[in-house]
This record gives C-alpha cells, sequence and structure tokens, in this order.
C-alpha cells in the first residue's frame, strides 16, 4: 500500500514537492525497489521509505500520531 502526501513548508524546496510513501516490505529486491523509488523521483516526488512496520497500516492515522505526539512533546 503506498500513500502520496502534499507537504507546503516555506524555504525548503524538497518539502514543497508532494510525498510519496513506500515501503521496503513491499518489493522483494533491492534492485526492484530502486527502481520503483527512482520512478517517482523523476515524476517529481520527494520518496520516504518505511522500513518498519505493516505495509497495510493506514499511513494517515500514523502521521498524525506523529504530528500529535510532536506537539504534545514541544509543550512538556
Amino acid at each position: 500500500m503506498e500513500h502520496i502526501l502534499n507537504i507546503r513548508q516555506k524555504g525548503s524546496d524538497n518539502l514543497r514537492k508532494p510525498t510519496y510513501y513506500i515501503w521496503r516490505d513491499n518489493y522483494s529486491t533491492q534492485e526492484e525497489y530502486e527502481i520503483t523509488k527512482e520512478h517517482y523521483i523523476k515524476m517529481g516526488f520527494r520518496v520516504v521509505t518505511f522500513k518498519d512496520g505493516r505495509n497495510d497500516y493506514d499511513i494517515q492515522k500514523g502521521i498524525r500520531a506523529v504530528i500529535k505526539n510532536h506537539i504534545i512533546d514541544s509543550y512538556d
């Protein structure tokens, strides 16, 4: 399962690109993974690879949890 997320942040060209999330476990070989990653980079995406966790997990829930934990940690 792969997902796309648009992130816009002032001052960073890399973060102005849409982000494409892929799971390393979805590819049986390193070569297959690298080909896929390069394909999305050439299309203009910033590619983020998850090496841990379940690839069938809803990435949006995971991203929300990371942001929520970061905000909570920022005020402690």
